[in-house]
């Protein structure tokens, strides 16, 4: 039986080859790879609120009672969690950075992208909707299912979606994923040849072994809790969120990291 490559080691390559091909690879080839990656991109960000309904909407109308509650106590720890990493982010970085950052620092590296190649084309393609209004709408129409469930009615709705989720999951495996390696390829060969990944990492070195083992004791500390709670094996469920925070820290987009997310999710289940 043949072995598959895990998403983790294509991520890995994904870099790897990136730094290869920015380094030697002729520019038109690197062009080529940056225009592909431009393309992903867009329609990443075209995708991404169709995620957002597809899954919210459908996960919240599943529940039968309480939605609005549960509701509530997720988003209260979402946004509670956010502010005390952004706190514990500021006082790290005004308590340590100073000692080897300055403002010649800024002078080192320059404007990143004035060496970065420009797309052979591009093609428009803005989200039919922003991520707030996504947001918004999958609350309101979960909300309002699951409470027309409670009442015998709404089933048409919840099938509606339960099957758009299954489209939005589907385009997930299909395209997504597995075209998410080049994404980081391209981003990392642009930024190579524009000559900033080692002028970055040489500035920025220090700064990366501070934040990293802090973004290894926040999430231990989330997943503790989270399987104190779940009564799940926190070490299993942080070991599984090593794609996204590759993802992550790799490509520094949300919108890349959230259909990764969603796979890493499913696996937790």
């Amino acid at each position: 039986m043949k072995k598959k490559i895990g998403l983790v080691p294509k991520l890995i390559i994904g870099i790897i080859v990136g730094i290869l091909i920015g380094s030697y690879a002729p520019e038109i080839i690197v062009q080529i790879l940056v225009t592909v990656s431009t393309l992903f991109s867009a329609f990443l960000k075209f995708v991404i609120p169709f995620i957002i309904i597809g899954f919210v909407t459908a996960g919240i109308a599943d529940l039968a009672t309480g939605a609005g509650k549960l509701l509530g106590i997720t988003t209260g720890i979402a946004y509670g969690s956010t502010l005390i990493a952004g706190l514990l982010s500021f006082v790290v970085s005004t308590l340590i950075f100073p000692n080897f950052i300055d403002a010649s620092v800024a002078s080192q590296i320059g404007d990143p992208e004035a060496g970065m190649l420009a797309p052979i084309f591009t093609i428009p393609l803005e989200p039919m909707v922003d991520v707030t209004a996504a947001i918004v709408f999958a609350f309101v129409m979960g909300l309002g299912i699951s409470a027309l469930r409670n009442h015998g009615k709404g089933e048409t709705l919840f099938n509606f979606f339960q099957e758009f989720q299954g489209i939005v999951t589907k385009t997930l495996s299909t395209v997504i994923i597995p075209l998410l390696p080049l994404y980081i390829a391209g981003t990392f060969a642009n930024i190579t040849i524009a000559g900033e990944v080692w002028t970055i990492l040489g500035v920025f070195w220090k700064v990366y072994l501070v934040v990293i083992p802090l973004h290894f004791v926040y999430m231990a500390c989330q997943f503790t809790a989270a399987g104190v709670f779940s009564g799940k094996n926190p070490v299993r469920m942080l070991k599984n969120q090593v794609p996204g925070y590759l993802t992550a820290i790799g490509t520094q987009s949300s919108a890349a990291t959230i259909p990764v997310n969603v796979v890493v999710q499913k696996k937790m289940e």
